[in-house]
């Protein structure tokens, strides 16, 4: 029999930290580490949600997979489907003791989802199962969020602070329901991290979650896997693209790929040492955090969890000073979101470049 790690997000609390110190991993000890896709590369991670969640609520790189072959799409699944039958379940050798897998996009699954991931595993031989969940102040995965969407869209309505949810308090009830007293939840706060560090407290986690007849091993710690942009570079790609009708005409998964290089390319131009760091508006943090305040209160009761430094206004305070928000009709832009940059200079030579760079006006 074996016993399944369940990494399940959230979203921006570290996971790629925790996918790039798995892929890494010299497996022993009976453990091994289960792909994230039936491609035998690391990314895209999330699969596996895609066995649980209907269509138009997989991530947006699933669902423009989906959208541009379905037939492909499900083909790919079974595919994936059958790689980890192979790997809990090997013809010419034993199943392994223990399995890993890690993916942030299980975080939104439903419970009907959730029952019957545990109920495929269990059919594989999954006996015992480990579930670790991170979570994040919401004002801070706000921010994180926002920085990630606004790479690659315009689009804001979704971050209206008014409307924006984390809903942890759902997540965690869900997943709790299904794997009871094998959830383990973690905040993702550096100061509350064993060494400061989430891979070693994903580590400790599964160590201390063990029998202590099974052996765990040690994960390696790689440098840093996402480098945080600036809002230079935000606030240069938001423009150019709001300038470059080619991005709205085209098909969506061609735009996202454009897009992708683009910004990759616009990084290059920034070095380390340039460019002021992303900060959400305080009145727009005061709004999110005390939409929050209640499941906040509920994840301090229920798993004993707080995080340190939240401070938030009142919601009437917060909500006098929404006049500078555009309605939901007219999304706000990224400047009514984030403090404005403080390297003119560097923006005024970004946008320069995605000028030259970027698409051509024909």
């Amino acid at each position: 029999m074996t016993t399944l790690v369940l990494h399940i997000g959230s979203p921006k609390a570290g996971s790629s930290a925790i996918q790039a110190s798995l892929m890494q991993a010299r497996w022993r000890r009976g453990w091994r580490g289960l792909p994230p896709n039936p491609y035998g590369k690391p990314l895209p991670s999330g699969f596996i949600a895609g066995c649980y969640l209907k269509p138009k609520a997989l991530p947006r790189f699933l669902s423009q997979r989906h959208q541009q072959n379905p037939a492909q799409f499900e083909s790919d699944l079974g595919r994936y489907r059958d790689v980890l039958q192979r790997c809990l379940q090997p013809r010419w050798r034993r199943s392994p003791q223990g399995a890993v897998l890690s993916s942030e996009y299980l975080w939104r699954l439903p419970r009907r989802g959730v029952e019957l991931l545990r109920h495929d595993f269990e059919a594989l031989g999954c006996d015992r199962f480990v579930v670790i969940g991170y979570v994040r102040e919401p004002g801070s995965l706000y921010g994180s969020a926002l920085q990630q969407w606004s790479r690659l869209s315009t689009d804001l309505k979704r971050f209206d602070p008014f409307s924006w949810r984390y809903a942890l308090r759902r997540r965690l009830e869900t997943w709790a329901s299904v794997f009871g007293e094998s959830l383990i939840v973690r905040p993702f706060e550096r100061s509350q991290l064993v060494n400061g560090c989430v891979v070693r407290d994903f580590q400790t986690q599964i160590e201390t979650a063990l029998p202590t007849s099974m052996i765990w091993q040690s994960l390696p710690v790689l440098p840093e896997v996402n480098r945080s942009a600036t809002s230079e570079e935000l606030v240069a790609m938001q423009r150019i693209m709001a300038e470059s009708p080619q991005f709205a005409t085209s098909v969506a998964q061609d735009a996202a790929r454009a897009l992708t290089r683009l910004w990759d390319n616009l990084s290059t131009q920034v070095s380390r040492s340039s460019g002021s760091s992303i900060l959400v508006r305080p009145e727009v943090l005061a709004v999110v955090r005390d939409r929050h305040a209640d499941d906040l209160a509920w994840l301090a009761d229920q798993y004993g969890l707080q995080f340190s430094g939240v401070a938030t206004t009142s919601f009437r305070q917060a909500e006098d000073q929404r006049t500078e928000f555009s309605p939901v009709s007219s999304p706000a832009r990224i400047t009514d979101l984030i403090e404005p940059p403080e390297d003119q200079l560097l923006l005024s030579r970004l946008q320069d470049y995605l000028l030259h760079e970027g698409p051509r006006h024909d």
